[in-house]
């Protein structure tokens, strides 16, 4: 991925398995989110393929992606400030309607019942991120380690197949960071393969069964966590320079 006359991200090259949780790390500006872009289909890869269960990304629009089981979480929250919790919810899970413009309109039967099922599906992922009790609030009331869980509830109401978490942890006190490993690892057990970018090395090595590690834009490291916090490159480009 390059922008302009700068390459962002380049000679990547990374494999995440089914039921596996995976993390990106790497220094501010190392392309990290950039890779979430490019698989989300926000950005276009000017060169190389993303391949989801057969299906290759690069060919996909943003909600093609979605529909194929691939969701993603922002590093920045963005949801709908004025509307609802559970409307915010509801809207992820428009993605698996069938009801067209048409049916919308003249509230036939089919409709009603999607819209039934949709606020029941919200209400679930609600329930599964534990602010089910916030469901009738503004979101924009909510405090912020709600609204991250709001965040992937939404996510959750897609029905993915795999969650890509853009620093989740981030902004989160130490209670709120164990309690969203907590959470990751429930959805991990519910049948969603996660990958995630995270700054918080406790987080990270206490989550994770594997770590890709970029610096400027380029892989230089694969590897379990003790791999990983073991790897010359890793102290010198993220971990710190060792004496």
């Amino acid at each position: 991925m390059s922008f302009g006359g700068l390459i962002a991200v380049s000679n990547l090259s990374f494999q995440v398995l089914p039921g596996e949780i995976v993390a990106m790390i790497g220094p501010n500006g190392a392309g990290k989110t950039t890779v979430f872009n490019m698989l989300a289909a926000t950005y276009r890869a000017v060169a190389g393929s993303m391949m989801f269960e057969g299906r290759d990304l690069g060919l996909l629009s943003p909600h093609q992606v979605t529909e194929a089981g691939l969701v993603r979480t922002f590093q920045n929250i963005r949801l709908f400030p004025n509307m609802t919790v559970l409307d915010n919810v509801k809207v992820g899970r428009y993605c698996r309607t069938r009801a067209g413009v048409f049916q919308a309109l003249t509230r036939l039967p089919r409709t009603r019942r999607e819209e039934r099922e949709i606020e029941e599906q919200a209400l679930a992922s609600l329930e599964f991120v534990g602010i089910l009790h916030r469901a009738y609030e503004l979101a924009k009331s909510l405090p912020y380690g709600d609204q991250k869980l709001l965040e992937i509830a939404r996510a959750l109401a897609t029905g993915p197949r795999m969650m890509l978490l853009d620093e989740p942890a981030a902004g989160l006190n130490s209670g709120e960071s164990a309690e969203l490993v907590s959470l990751v690892r429930k959805i991990r057990a519910d049948g969603v393969t996660i990958m995630l970018i995270e700054h918080d090395m406790k987080v990270v090595m206490s989550i994770s069964e594997r770590i890709v590690v970029l610096d400027h834009g380029s892989p230089i490291c694969t590897g379990t966590p003790e791999e990983v916090r073991q790897n010359r490159r890793v102290i010198d480009a993220y971990l710190g320079k060792a004496g």
